[in-house]
């Protein structure tokens, strides 16, 4: 999601860091291939969740819970989408650049499972577009206009 402050040490995170590429840079640099998948969350699932959780009016008996979107992407993907909300929101594309996959290298699809999560009441959200949309207005706002 969208940080707070700028001085946070939150750039790191790869949703944040390409969306601070695309803004400042007009360019999104991939370190790796982009084959890799992950589950995505969007800052307001977790918040929601952790409510979820403090207001659960039945005990969830200290059990674990997987929290994500259930929806597994790869970080190619989400450069994509990053790209595209950019030229959506900011007024322009940036070219998305990155490593070449070796032979070996493949994408192995995530097996992650958030049906628990949901079963408790707590459906999973996989939109990511209005928290990459507030990142890159975030961006642009901070880093731009300053």
């Amino acid at each position: 999601g969208a940080p707070m402050d700028a001085d946070i040490d939150g750039w790191m995170l790869i949703a944040n860091d390409l969306g601070r590429q695309a803004v400042c840079d007009h360019r999104i640099t991939l370190r790796g291939s982009g084959l890799d998948d992950r589950d995505f969350v969007p800052i307001y699932h977790v918040c929601n969740t952790v409510q979820f959780f403090l207001d659960c009016p039945t005990p969830w008996n200290n059990e674990s819970y997987n929290l994500g979107s259930g929806h597994t992407t790869t970080t190619q993907e989400l450069a994509e989408t990053i790209a595209d909300r950019c030229a959506k929101t900011i007024g322009h594309l940036p070219q998305i650049t990155r490593k070449d996959s070796t032979p070996e290298e493949t994408s192995s699809p995530l097996s992650f499972r958030v049906d628990k999560l949901a079963k408790a009441g707590c459906a999973p959200q996989a939109d990511l577009t209005g928290e990459i949309d507030a990142t890159l207005v975030f961006c642009r706002n901070r880093f731009i206009n300053e």
